[in-house]
């Protein structure tokens, strides 16, 4: 609850608001009662808090807020509303709201514990489903899961607050302090969120999935932005956007919210406008005949001998229906048979339990493919050994097989834990025993291309495709073009493969490149340089997605430079750490304003000054 003074005991009295907490909050809590003193006015002379509204506010803030964010990467996407989603949490990290560091920390982590839990349940029913485990442990994980992940949204709110407080303060207009002071006040946390964004795609394997740029996929020039950017970057500006509300509702002025809202739609503007870059040498070649095909098959957890033959039969019908289709088309053209071809893009795990080159039915009807011009992508185990049962390493693979070129391949880099490998296995044993169903493969770490014809394609397997820098480097060791193969019937029904989805799309505006999507059971798509979907396969069908595929080489200031708005962010979270500068603080000290003289007369009301 909160305490304050009977008129009758302070009349005459000076009072004096006390020191200020670690985070820069005038708020200090009883460690022995849990009783919270309030004495920080706001921006219009009252209490933010007061009475019992004091206690429960922050958590109703931190539920509602992380509901609502965790909301924003759902089904469909909605772009307006994501435009202030953030703004609970950032109302959390500003000094100017009274909170203890403790209480700070947990409101936040709630917020992002909820945020979690609404955005990724797809987890448990994967766990349970085709990980084998236990239902009730499979959502004790995902608990566990999103409460690791929470504590990035409270890290970021206590540390946000601690940066921000000795920046709060300045009040020497037009001086270069006071212009500091106001780009950390408003440039803080956006850096600080998108070093925790990166920080969370490296930690513990890294797990950068719905980013907070993806919450903008439909907002106009986001995917634009993000050539510049990165989505790292736009996660900066959705930041940006949700601090004006979150200052307009702390100090009780709309003058941030308009301020947060100008600031980002100008970026977007002047993205929409500038990003893409004007027709010219970028086109390596002339458009070559694609085929993205999309079987609509269900995973096989227990092996069925019945139903692994008529999997098999469904997407090799498939396949050779695109072939046929695509060197019909072709053949008015001149360019059917060796001469030009069709390339048909498999999802992963299409073939399994198949093996190339081992299994002899396979080896046939890839043969008779070839021998009609058509060259085909798809998923298959490598054994470092040369073949199955000979020990060694075991790679997820992508063979590129062509006619008039020798079979290639590309050895999937960043594999999923618990999915592809069992992290801490060998020292935990009984990890391997409950994740059953989990592969054991290794992890490749060579960057390599496919080329074809006059195009390379850069391949990333399934998971692979939500790491942005990752994608980037192998756009620059040589990708013209970006191919997605992904088996996304782990996800149920659920959103996650519209959440995996709307990744490709940022991979392929950050890089310039064009994106083919091949997915098991959806989603798949061909996705333009700019992001644009420009044909899908929407979850549950049978389809085949037929394109024209013309490569670039230019690179994105992104791909060239990854590490940029990381560097400024740092920098940035840097300057607001050195707080107050000395030569700052002293004149602060040296020079007090007007209104603290005023305010430091006995009975005189506290100050309170305008920041935007």
């Amino acid at each position: 609850m909160a305490l304050s003074q009977r008129p009758e005991e302070s009349a005459g009295k000076e009072v004096s608001a006390g020191p200020s907490t670690v985070d820069g909050s005038a708020a200090a809590e009883s460690e022995g009662d849990g009783v919270t003193i309030d004495s920080s006015p706001s921006a219009s002379g009252e209490p933010v808090f007061s009475g019992s509204l004091a206690a429960g506010w922050p958590w109703a803030v931190a539920i509602l807020g992380g509901w609502w964010w965790g909301s924003r990467f759902g089904h469909q996407p909605s772009p307006w509303l994501a435009w202030a989603s953030l703004a609970p949490l950032l109302w959390l990290a500003l000094p100017e709201v009274p909170l203890t560091r403790r209480r700070r920390f947990f409101a936040a982590w709630l917020h992002g514990w909820v945020s979690w839990m609404v955005g990724i349940p797809w987890i448990a029913y994967t766990l349970g489903a085709f990980g084998g485990l236990p239902e009730s442990l499979s959502w004790v994980l995902l608990t566990g899961l999103a409460a690791y992940l929470g504590l990035y949204h409270a890290l970021f709110t206590v540390i946000g607050a601690a940066l921000l407080a000795p920046w709060k303060a300045h009040r020497e207009l037009g001086s270069a302090a006071s212009l500091l002071a106001l780009l950390l006040r408003w440039g803080t946390l956006p850096a600080l969120w998108l070093l925790a964004e990166q920080l969370r795609a490296v930690v513990v394997t890294g797990f950068p999935w719905n980013l907070a740029a993806y919450a903008w996929v439909e907002v106009p020039g986001a995917l634009a932005l993000t050539a510049w950017l990165g989505s790292y970057g736009v996660s900066a500006v959705v930041v940006l956007a949700g601090l004006g509300f979150a200052r307009a509702a702390a100090l009780r002025r709309w003058s941030p919210a308009v301020a947060g809202t100008l600031i980002p739609l100008l970026l977007l503007a002047l993205a929409g406008r500038w990003a893409q870059q004007p027709a010219d040498a970028r086109y390596i070649s002339p458009p070559t005949a694609v085929r993205v095909l999309q079987p609509n098959i269900p995973n096989v957890v227990d092996f069925d001998a019945e139903v692994v033959r008529r999997h098999y039969r469904i997407v090799m019908e498939q396949v050779q229906r695109a072939c046929t289709d695509g060197l019909q088309e072709l053949e008015p053209l001149g360019l059917s048979g060796a001469q030009g071809g069709v390339l048909v893009i498999l999802p992963e795990s299409a073939l399994w339990p198949f093996n190339w080159p081992f299994d002899a039915g396979l080896r046939r009807d890839v043969e008779s493919l070839l021998s009609q011009g058509c060259s085909l992508l798809f998923n298959s185990p490598y054994w470092e050994a040369g073949a199955p049962g000979r020990g060694g390493r075991v790679f997820n693979s992508t063979y590129l097989v062509a006619p008039e070129a020798k079979d290639q391949r590309y050895d999937k880099r960043h594999l999923v834990p618990y999915g592809e490998y069992v992290p801490l296995g060998e020292v935990f044993p009984f990890i391997e025993s409950l994740a059953r169903n989990a592969g054991d493969f290794s992890a490749a770490d060579e960057v390599r291309v496919l080329p074809w014809r006059q195009e390379s394609l850069g391949v990333a397997l399934c998971y692979e495709g939500i790491f942005p820098t990752e994608v980037a480097a192998t756009v620059r060791a040589g990708a013209t073009a970006l191919v997605v193969m992904s088996n996304d019937a782990w996800f149920g029904t659920s959103a996650a493969r519209r959440q995996h989805f709307r990744a490709a799309r940022f991979r392929a505006a950050e890089n310039r490149r064009p994106l083919l999507r091949a997915a098991i059971t959806g989603v798949s798509g061909v996705i333009g340089a700019d992001g644009r979907g420009l044909g899908t396969i929407g979850p549950h069908r049978r389809d085949v997605l037929s394109t024209w595929l013309q490569g670039r080489t230019d690179l994105s200031p992104y791909t060239r430079r990854p590490w940029l708005m990381p560097a400024l962010a740092g920098l940035i979270c840097l300057l607001a750490a050195a707080g107050g500068l000395p030569a700052i603080r002293r004149r602060e000290v040296s020079s007090p304003s007007a209104a603290d003289l005023v305010s430091s007369r006995p009975g005189s009301p506290p100050a309170h000054h305008r920041e935007d």
